[in-house]
């Protein structure tokens, strides 16, 4: 190839199939690429030292070229969006890419012989989304600067596996890059010989904290009771949440950390009752959505809140008219039209245990999108406990006929009164991988609304056991789910859905008319991330009876490339663009928005008008 050296900018490039042994400096003085670069297939180019004019591209894609042993070039490239290496058998040699900045995403996979990447030792990954690097079978060292930094950041999605030693999990990596990391168990000394051993009962999602007087720093412990908390330096006092009628030793732990690479572990919270008592509590989710017709499925949570073993009888009771009962995880021993009942036994302390039920939806005419599903589930232990109060729970579906597999849901809905602000409201963010090929990762960012009261966040379910919680500044939050291996929905339906259940209080100084507004972003693996609705709950003085209905605005042209236009006609309060992190970049009342300046990408825009609000994607260019 050698007949476009005069050639400046071009939209895409996409070179595949061919029988190429070098690329001739063809594109000598190319400096931009609107969107693709794609370097495929090429079996016999043996080096790639090409495009060293250009400085600005979207996306970099090099893929299985069997024969390439080096890859250069690109000496002045600095905007680019993503960076994809991948099986190219031969590569031993990956020296280009030093100077970009921001990158959003990076997958470095599939080369056996490759034997470092300091390629990306200074590239910025500030604004980094996803990080790939896996089945590099020589690849030992991962702790460079770039990635040090963003394993330690808050928002890091890292999938780093099946390297040579040192760069196997991100763990792994981060005990090279000398961060720190404060990690120990909680548990409960049934034995009474200080020490954690198998007859002990682990402390499953209890909140751990980690303070340096400056930033927090908040994770909860896993099913073992263990847990893993990155910080920064200074002096730092971690310490474990109060649990009634149970007390902790010691109360807190002391850390003092000066600069990275620190490591304090056993940091371990021995458990002893101070009162014996008895408390039970139960709650009923969804975990799909109930479409006439088809399958509608439920989680009965039973959680032990008190100090003793619980057994008894949990019973749930639903409209026979509209669902039929399918199917339990556990045998029913009562099941009549319209109410279902199980035994537990031996519900041990800390232990939450989950029974799984499944309707059959009523078909129309008799059930119809739109219509409600009342279910009340009540747990009555053997022993009356001391708390009565968590022994019942409601639940109330709306019925829909077509869904976003991927939402958030407040079920206290879209209004509350000022009595209900020492109540809890209850989130549901569901996720389904509707792709080709299973999803190794799965991430959920969430940044909740001001006007909630971080204190009070309680995680109370996950999908899959793999699920871990962290939080920074008590208003950042991750749901990582590493090596999820959800399958996709053509080759399991069933197991392709997973979800997120947690509750949280309102702050007690918001005013009539405050909102709590959000919005998840769910990552599967290292694609886009998918942006569920917006959820709003306001506080009202009267509860207005009914649904808000949508403020019906459109938007165009979309993609945009300058001006993102508001089509309605009516009156606009404020409108907030945010990115993909939930970074709010532009603040406006004005229905013509000049996007000229952010970066090509997808972004989240969303309008507020007479108390309502309406969130949109559109794609900048």
């Amino acid at each position: 190839i050698n007949d476009f050296s005069n050639l400046i900018q071009v939209n895409r490039i996409r070179i595949y199939d061919n029988g190429l042994i070098s690329m001739n400096n063809a594109f000598s003085s190319l400096t931009t690429i609107n969107s693709l670069l794609t370097i495929g297939n090429n079996f016999s180019m043996t080096s790639f030292d090409d495009f060293n004019a250009l400085t600005s591209i979207q996306s970099i894609t090099f893929i299985n070229n069997n024969s390439l042993q080096s890859l250069t070039g690109f000496n002045n490239l600095i905007n680019v969006n993503s960076v994809n290496v991948s099986s190219n058998l031969a590569l031993t040699q990956f020296n280009t890419f030093q100077n970009i900045r921001p990158l959003q995403y990076l997958n470095i996979s599939n080369h056996p012989v490759l034997n470092d990447i300091n390629a990306v030792t200074n590239a910025d990954f500030t604004l980094l989304n996803s990080l790939r690097i896996v089945d590099n079978d020589l690849i030992s060292t991962c702790n460079l600067t770039s990635i040090c930094q963003y394993i330690n950041s808050n928002n890091a999605n890292a999938e780093i596996r099946d390297n040579a030693p040192g760069c196997n999990s991100p763990l792994e990596v981060a005990t090279g890059c000398n961060l720190n990391i404060i990690s120990g168990t909680a548990y409960y000394d049934l034995n009474g010989n200080n020490i954690f051993d198998s007859s002990d009962l682990p402390v499953q999602n209890i909140k751990i904290t980690s303070d340096n007087g400056t930033d927090t720093f908040t994770t909860y412990t896993r099913q073992n009771g263990s847990y893993d908390n990155f910080t920064d330096d200074g002096a730092i006092n971690t310490t474990i949440d109060a649990v009634s009628n149970f007390s902790f030793a010691p109360a807190s732990h002391s850390s003092n950390f000066s600069g990275v690479g620190n490591q304090d572990v056993h940091k371990n919270f021995e458990g002893s009752i101070s009162n014996a008592f008895n408390d039970v509590s139960v709650q009923i989710i969804p975990t799909n959505a109930a479409r006439p017709g088809f399958e509608a499925r439920y989680r009965l949570i039973l959680k032990n809140e008190g100090t003793q073993n619980s057994s008894g009888v949990v019973t749930v009771n639903y409209d026979a008219t509209k669902l039929t009962f399918n199917s339990s995880s556990v045998t029913a021993i009562n099941q009549t039209a319209g109410l279902i009942t199980f035994n537990y036994n031996n519900l041990n302390l800390f232990e939450t245990r989950i029974i799984q039920i499944q309707y059959d939806v009523a078909l129309p005419p008799t059930l119809i999108g739109g219509e409600i599903l009342d279910f009340n589930a009540q747990i009555t232990p053997s022993i009356t406990d001391v708390d009565a109060t968590n022994n019942n729970d409601v639940l109330s579906q709306t019925v829909v006929n077509s869904y976003d597999p991927n939402d958030k849901t407040v079920f206290e809905g879209n209004e509350i009164l000022p009595n209900q602000l020492n109540e809890y409201l209850h989130y549901l963010i569901r996720f389904q991988n509707t792709g080709t090929a299973s999803a190794i990762h799965v991430k959920v960012t969430d940044t909740l609304s001001s006007n909630l009261d971080w204190d009070t966040f309680e995680p109370i379910n996950m999908s899959h056991d793999v699920g871990e919680v962290h939080i920074r500044n008590k208003r950042f939050i991750d749901f990582d789910f590493p090596n999820i291996n959800l399958p996709d929905s053509t080759a399991n339906e069933a197991l392709s859905h997973g979800y997120i259940y947690y509750r949280i209080k309102p702050k007690q100084n918001i005013v009539i008319g405050d909102q709590m507004e959000n919005t998840a972003h769910i990552f599967f693996d290292f694609n886009e991330a998918i942006v569920t609705n917006t959820t709003v709950t306001t506080l009202v003085q009267t509860l207005s009876g009914n649904d808000e209905e949508p403020l019906g605005i459109s938007i165009y042209p979309n993609p945009v490339k300058e001006t993102l236009v508001l089509k309605t006609d009516k009156e606009i309060d404020s409108i907030s663009i945010y990115n993909l992190q939930g970074q709010e970049l532009i603040k406006t009342n004005s229905k013509n928005i000049n996007v000229n300046n952010l970066n090509s990408g997808i972004y989240l825009i969303t309008i507020h008008s007479n108390s309502q609000s309406q969130s949109l994607k559109f794609i900048k260019n």
